[in-house]
């Protein structure tokens, strides 16, 4: 049978780990005897053929001198080793993408939910830690463009009780003002037949950046939990509802 295709995530650990080793101009076999391992398992790790624990680079960081720079890259790379083996890949290629697109019709997405929406959600506070810290790349210096359409439903979809699902909208709303960021709401009226431009209707509170936004006299369209949006002819804009 085949070996496994090494991941992304462990060839880039492995890499950090070699061009350190060879940074310090010691062998395998040197580094190997520092922390009392083979010089095979070295090998494998920086070829990216098996993940590591934590505790192992620790140890590494010690027998190279190094400071804490491979644990951080293990934190780095190898926490992604904690998500499904279906994610796992993903969540690597999502830290390095220029552009994203999603449809989510069930929950706000991982990278738009706030701390308290996430722990709703998510089994243990290493789950939400992992999904918070997915969200550092919108405040890059340079962020991935994000396109993302959400069904209707999703705001109004009780996740964690009202007080949470306010803060989820609120937060939603201050994201949406991102220009690296267009998010878009699907109403639920929308059939599978409906025409692309109609996910940019008046009807849609947080649409923005879209040039086929189509004003109509003042009106409010409210959502769940204390958010009122409002188009005009002139502008668009979305409120807390006292």
């Amino acid at each position: 049978m085949a070996n496994r295709k090494p991941s992304p995530a462990l060839k880039a650990f492995g890499a950090e780990v070699r061009r350190l080793r060879e940074d310090v101009g010691i062998t395998r076999t040197e580094l190997a005897n520092r922390i009392s391992v083979t010089p095979s398992y070295v090998s494998q790790v920086e070829s990216g053929n098996t993940r590591c624990r934590k505790d192992f680079a620790q140890r590494l960081d010690q027998a190279l001198g190094t400071g804490d720079q491979l644990t951080t890259a293990w934190t780095k790379h190898l926490r992604a080793a904690s998500y499904p083996k279906f994610f796992a890949d993903y969540s690597e290629a999502e830290a390095t993408a220029d552009l994203l697109r999603a449809y989510e019709a069930t929950f706000v997405p991982g990278l738009f939910q706030t701390k308290e929406y996430a722990q709703a959600l998510l089994p243990s506070e290493a789950a939400v830690e992992r999904r918070l810290l997915r969200q550092q790349i919108l405040s890059r210096d340079t962020p991935p463009r994000l396109i993302v359409v959400m069904d209707e439903s999703v705001l109004m979809r009780d996740v964690g009780g009202p007080e949470v699902m306010r803060g989820q909208c609120e937060h939603l709303l201050r994201v949406s003002q991102q220009d690296s960021i267009t998010l878009q709401i699907a109403p639920i009226s929308l059939t599978t037949a409906a025409s692309p431009d109609r996910l940019t209707s008046p009807r849609n509170p947080l649409a923005k950046n879209s040039s086929t936004w189509r004003p109509r006299p003042e009106g409010s369209h409210p959502t769940n939990h204390g958010i009122s949006c409002t188009s005009s002819a002139r502008s668009r804009s979305c409120r807390r509802v006292p």
